[in-house]
């Protein structure tokens, strides 16, 4: 599962915006602000150690669909649905983006997993990389482009969270710092 509280999560300072490069805003490649975002809300996860509901929600649900998307692209949907271990939140988290965020073509592909896994649950756990259903299903993602996946989440991204740009070679000092207030 990629998303759950850590043991010692608690929100001890608010998260008023999330840190992104600067030279992603605006970028001709949509997916690096979609990047910067997931990038940041595990750093807060992770190092701040705060717990999910205090993770802006845009920021939450979009590192969900950012993750199933580069799972999916690295691995096929065997290994998102392994990595994940069809986790709820996981689950219910890129099914809450694909709500949001006009991808139609997404929306069908995921659409046909969650049906997959309803009809057949037992087979659907034990797939891998051979299961005809799933191998389909990474064709019709794999011929999908990356752009016109990322685009409109990043669209939305901007348009639902307070974005804080950085010079890319203080991001990460940045994050850490505010990671590390929070832990303190």
């Amino acid at each position: 599962m990629y998303f759950f509280d850590h043991p010692a999560a608690a929100a001890n300072v608010a998260i008023q915006s999330v840190i992104v490069r600067a030279a992603h805003l605006g970028a001709d490649d949509p997916e690096w602000l979609c990047t910067d975002v997931a990038d940041f809300t595990f750093s807060m996860m992770q190092l701040g150690r705060y717990p999910m509901a205090d993770i802006p929600q845009p920021a939450l649900i979009g590192t969900a669909f950012k993750i199933y998307v580069n799972e999916v692209y690295n691995g096929g949907h065997a290994q998102f649905i392994g990595n994940s271990e069809w986790g709820v939140d996981d689950v219910g988290l890129v099914s809450a983006c694909l709500k949001r965020v006009e991808i139609p073509e997404v929306n069908g592909i995921f659409a046909d997993l969650q049906a997959y896994e309803r009809t057949d649950p037992k087979k659907f756990h034990k797939a891998d990389w051979r299961d005809d259903v799933l191998d389909a299903l990474d064709k019709r993602m794999y011929a999908l482009d990356r752009k016109a996946i990322f685009g409109p989440l990043a669209k939305w991204l901007q348009d639902g969270l307070t974005l804080f740009p950085v010079p890319a070679e203080n991001w990460h000092s940045v994050v850490h710092e505010l990671a590390g207030r929070n832990r303190d």
